[in-house]
């Protein structure tokens, strides 16, 4: 029989209420922090923030986790190159951007996050987790979870007569566990838009289809939602093709994307910023293990509905 049009195509929706709670969250935070009674404006630095992951792609799906809000450090930067004499700092960087400061850092930046949410909001709202600062309160449409990162810019090849160089602009941080996690947040949202709009705007519909088939598996005892993360089924289905998506009827799409991801090998697949590997050993990478399992799981659900 297979799971039916109808509840393929509430799968699909999309959840216009939550997105717009989740903008308005967003701006409360920046809001505050940015404001002049702030202590990051105490500082010689520069920071902004940033709507990401599900919310932000409009991938979200009901009953769905926090908003996800990096507050990102532009001012000092971080990058890979942490051997730079003074003077090619001078000729490599912007005129007052420093990549390290002896007087801060991120860590103090962190700090200063946490201690900024806690005077706006309460204390007992706030609590730090190993990757994000929890923020729950009434004061907020919804939760969020709350990451401070620091700009990082991973320097490519000299160009030009100059020796300028060519960077790529992302993120990183640590975890309270020491992980030191480097990610690519604008272009993941980027590439997300231009997949929609070249699959005749299936992309999204067609994340959310089966980020609540991961959820119906987890229910039913076919698989454990824990180990397909959204943002990691967010890559998956960026690396099927845009003709395998692009298909007008629920169920054909939800077969022939199944058929073809059971069908590759994952060799080649890339997340979405398309700047790492999807599979590996780095601390944004997946296990093939687990995504063998989350596709035959999408199978079996279609088979026993």
């Amino acid at each position: 029989m297979g799971i039916p049009t109808r509840r393929l195509n509430r799968w699909t929706k999309h959840q216009t209420a939550a997105i717009s709670s989740a903008k308005d969250t967003h701006e409360h935070i920046r809001d505050n922090l940015e404001a002049s009674s702030s202590r990051l404006n105490d500082r010689d630095i520069e920071f902004d923030t940033i709507l990401q992951g599900s919310y932000a792609n409009e991938t979200i799906i009901r009953d769905s986790s926090d908003v996800d809000i990096l507050v990102r450090l532009l001012k000092p930067f971080n990058s890979n190159k942490n051997k730079l004499s003074d003077s090619e700092i001078d000729r490599f960087y912007q005129p007052g951007h420093y990549r390290t400061r002896d007087d801060y850092g991120y860590s103090d930046f962190q700090q200063d996050v946490i201690d900024e949410l806690k005077d706006v909001y309460d204390p007992a709202a706030v609590s730090q987790g190993d990757k994000a600062i929890q923020l729950e309160t009434s004061t907020l449409p919804l939760p969020a979870d709350v990451v401070p990162v620091q700009q990082y810019r991973f320097y490519t090849q000299y160009t030009g007569y100059d020796n300028d160089r060519d960077y790529i602009e992302g993120i990183v941080f640590w975890s309270e566990s020491g992980t030191k996690i480097t990610n690519y947040p604008e272009q993941h949202m980027s590439n997300a838009t231009d997949k929609h709009q070249n699959a005749r705007e299936r992309y999204k519909p067609t994340v959310r289809m089966f980020k609540n088939a991961r959820n119906e598996m987890d229910e039913r005892g076919i698989f454990d939602k824990g180990d397909a993360p959204s943002y990691f089924i967010e890559c998956l289905l960026w690396n099927v093709p845009n003709s395998v998506i692009d298909t007008n009827n629920l169920r054909t799409r939800y077969r022939e994307v199944v058929d073809y991801l059971r069908d590759d090998d994952f060799d080649d697949y890339r997340q979405q910023h398309d700047l790492l590997d999807l599979f590996g050993s780095g601390t944004t990478t997946w296990s093939t293990s687990d995504a063998d399992a989350f596709v035959d799981g999408l199978a079996e659900l279609w088979e026993t509905w």
